[in-house]
């Protein structure tokens, strides 16, 4: 007889004479040599059945008082069950089944102090049982208690290595403590106990997303849905994963498929709402969110998500009192706090405007990094969300480095992915960079993500661009092997982290070389974008280090601009806009939540100083019309000083900036396009130099159209120099004059020029590419 054999034997007789410590002891020597022995693994779980068998005839009461427990418990009658067991263990106190019952009624209650008191005290009795000890560790978790659950967890398993549910629950554990290889190994483990184990399969598919893998996730959500195909959480998680991908229709139909089974499920409701949010059906995604909420009363994270979708929908009022919401369930909620915060500004609330200064202490990633521009002007702070936004949204996500052959015709193939390929200000800008681009050189690629309207500006630049695709209701996956199958060189990024942005595209990696152009006024902190397009304005020495990308230097202005944009040839008057035709007219039309409380109280002083001034801005919403002529009010200025203009085609908007006098800028993030807008209609633009990108773009312009005077330092000599021009006629006619004469000679404008310089950019990061370099800044020269 061999020696496996052999204790194999020894270890039956011991287990039969009741000896379950001498043949525990006897596999376990036997697994540690031969740990996938099934015989002795096998035995093993015997001795624990048995020895706990043994156990709970010890210590149970009569078997018909027990019996008439574990009918209550399984007739769903909680209450009583709590009652019985407690009457129980009076009489016995040892009662394994009894406490095991009381911990599961008090779980199924919702009672998870109680839970948790009731399985201590069995433990504390020196009950070794691997279902209390799986219980207690439930009532731990679900407390918060996370290493006192795993610790029982753990000893559930070391009593009965076969316990399951314990490796699973071991496993859910160690996941939400971001463990995910070794929350895997429990998954694994659970389900080489019970192969048919569903909940076991959809957990492990989570740790495989956690890790990264997730083709093997889809897989084991689809294993889950063949055991269990009403299995509502992995409909739900499936869903997730797809729209992780893209695939929101995809996605959509696992959500509903897990509110057939499941039509309480708020987690469902609230991802179902977030796709059709994503799919632009504003109205659909806020009908889920109210469902979600019914069957969550207090869901902080769905007032979130409404709050979000009714401000898409121009909302704003109610998104704010919805975000408000949120707080009121959870009051320490960041997100909810910064984005009610950011939507405020849209509508020139700055009651709260202080509470940004507790953002400091906030999470980085409690809000996407665009919209803590506004509040800050800090490129530390800037880089510093970037980068967690980046590691919290996209670190799951990967691609291997595409090697495009070289084109047949020795072309580079640049890839352009936007969103606002239609009348957009953007494509004002670039419509002359399409143009202007040699194609004999490159080989131009459009994937456009947004809307496709009838579009005077798409139809003008179609003739300048080789392929143009429509990849808006395309899953990330198939945009990635499209855009690989074109074999693209160089992939810009003209989103960046703004509204409609689909950044994980390039996180996939669509080209060997990533560029995070013109959209995004910042870092985007992530590992993926090798290259940010600057001037030495917008990043000036010694500023780099607040860039993970390497930044490409172009000489001017790192902006566009089309050199054949219309003016309108019109003949109004101030009147027809409701200026006055003699009083100085201010002009400011940046969006309003780049208007600040530092900006406004200047500018009234300087309506206070300058007799019949007034202020002309942009009209955006009635609330921030209230709100922006209540302020003024506050600041003894009439509200009817200030006026709003309405949005008109854009021909007509730069002919009607005829009728001011002086753009006045805001600080944080200033004009961009508007900037370049007023410049090319030659409208003089002032503004103050910050240290972050977007506080720094109109400096840039004005630099480039050679108006170095116009830039100044402080809010001090911001206003002074404001004051200056609006009350000295002379010295603003010389710098109109200046600005006149510039126009069509200074780099600004000078669209073709700008396109050289931006394709010499390209042809020398590309050439780095084959050369096997990795990327570096560089400097364009003018020449």
């Amino acid at each position: 007889m061999s020696g496996l054999e052999s204790s194999i034997v020894k270890a039956r007789k011991a287990e039969n004479r009741g000896d379950f410590a001498e043949a525990e002891r006897i596999y376990g020597t036997v697994l540690e040599k031969f740990p996938r022995n099934a015989r002795a693994r096998r035995g093993l779980d015997q001795v624990f059945k048995r020895r706990a068998l043994e156990q709970l005839k010890a210590d149970a009461p009569p078997e018909p008082l027990m019996e008439q427990l574990a009918e209550t418990y399984r007739q769903g009658q909680m209450a009583q069950v709590v009652t019985q067991a407690e009457k129980l263990l009076e009489s016995y106190p040892r009662a394994v089944m009894a406490y095991n019952l009381l911990g599961a009624a008090h779980l199924a209650l919702g009672r998870h102090p109680q839970a948790e008191s009731a399985l201590s005290r069995a433990r504390a009795k020196g009950i070794r049982h691997a279902p209390i000890c799986n219980n207690h560790g439930m009532a731990l978790s679900r407390l918060g208690r996370m290493p006192e659950a795993e610790a029982a967890y753990r000893e559930a398993i070391a009593i009965d290595p076969g316990h399951a549910i314990a490796h699973n629950n071991l496993g859910n554990v160690l996941k939400e403590n971001q463990s995910f290889a070794e929350a895997l190994a429990c998954y694994l483990q659970a389900i080489e106990i019970r192969p048919d184990y569903a909940d076991a399969w959809n957990n492990m598919a989570l740790a495989l997303e956690g890790l990264g893998r997730v083709e093997e996730a889809q897989a084991c959500y689809r294993k889950v849905l063949e055991l269990k195909p009403d299995h509502a959480p992995a409909c739900c998680n499936l869903g997730n994963l797809l729209a992780g991908q893209g695939d929101l229709n995809s996605a959509i139909a696992f959500y509903e498929a897990a509110l057939r089974f499941d039509p309480d499920y708020p987690e469902a409701h609230l991802n179902l709402g977030n796709a059709y949010k994503r799919q632009d059906r504003i109205a659909e995604a806020t009908s889920a969110y109210e469902r979600a909420k019914v069957a969550r009363p207090r869901y902080a994270d769905a007032w979130i998500e409404e709050a979000k979708a009714l401000a898409l929908n121009g909302r704003l009022e109610e998104a704010i009192t919805a975000f408000g919401k949120a707080l009121e369930i959870e009051p320490g909620n960041q997100s909810a706090h910064a984005h009610r915060l950011f939507y405020q500004a849209h509508v020139c609330d700055w009651s709260d405007r202080e509470g940004w200064a507790a953002f400091g202490t906030m999470a980085d990633d409690a809000i996407q990094p665009w919209a803590a521009l506004t509040f800050e002007d800090d490129p530390a702070a800037q880089l510093r969300r970037s980068q967690a936004w980046a590691s919290t949204t996209f670190s799951h996500l990967s691609g291997s480095m595409p090697q495009p052959a070289p084109a047949p015709d020795g072309r580079i193939r640049i890839g352009y992915f936007t969103a606002d390929f239609h009348d957009h200000p953007m494509l004002y800008l670039m419509a002359g960079l399409f143009r202007e681009h040699d194609r004999s050189k490159f080989e131009i690629f459009v994937y456009s993500y947004g809307p496709k309207p009838v579009s005077e500006m798409r139809e003008k630049v179609l003739p300048y661009i080789d392929h143009v695709f429509e990849i808006r209701d395309m899953p990330d996956k198939d945009v990635v092997e499209l855009a690989r199958g074109h074999g693209i060189d160089i992939a810009i990024d003209r989103k960046g982290y703004t509204q409609n942005a689909r950044p994980q595209l390039f996180a996939h990696r669509l080209a060997p070389i990533q560029i995070n152009y013109l959209a995004y006024p910042g870092s985007m902190g992530a590992d993926f974008i090798d290259y940010i397009v600057a001037d030495p304005v917008i990043i000036p020495e010694g500023e780099q280090h607040h860039y993970s990308e390497k930044i490409i230097y172009l000489p001017g202005s790192y902006q566009p601009n089309d050199n054949r944009r219309e003016i309108a040839q019109t003949a109004t008057s101030r009147a027809d806009f409701g200026l006055p035709e003699d009083g100085f007219v201010f002009c400011s039309f940046n969006q309003t939540y780049k208007i600040g409380p530092r900006e406004f109280d200047i500018w009234m002083r300087l309506l206070d100083r300058v007799d019949g001034s007034v202020l002309w801005l942009l009209r955006s919403n009635a609330w921030a019309e209230t709100n922006l002529r209540r302020e003024a009010a506050k600041r003894g200025v009439s509200p009817g000083r200030l006026i709003f203009a309405d949005k008109v085609p854009h021909a007509e908007h730069l002919a009607r900036l005829k009728h001011a006098d002086l753009f006045v800028d805001s600080f944080n993030v200033n004009a961009h396009t508007t900037a370049s807008d007023a410049l090319w209609a030659g409208l003089p633009v002032v503004t103050k130099i910050g240290r972050q990108f977007a506080a720094r773009v109109s400096a840039s312009l004005i630099n480039a159209v050679g108006l170095p005077e116009l830039i100044v330092e402080t809010e001090e000599d911001y206003e002074a120099l404001i004051l200056d021009l609006a009350t000295d006629p002379g010295k603003l006619s010389a710098i109109r004059a200046t600005l006149a004469e510039n126009r069509l000679t200074r780099p600004l404008f000078d669209t073709t020029s700008y396109t050289r310089h931006l394709e010499t950019a390209f042809e020398t990061v590309h050439q780095r590419r084959i050369d096997g370099q990795a990327p570096a800044t560089l400097t364009v020269s003018e020449a």
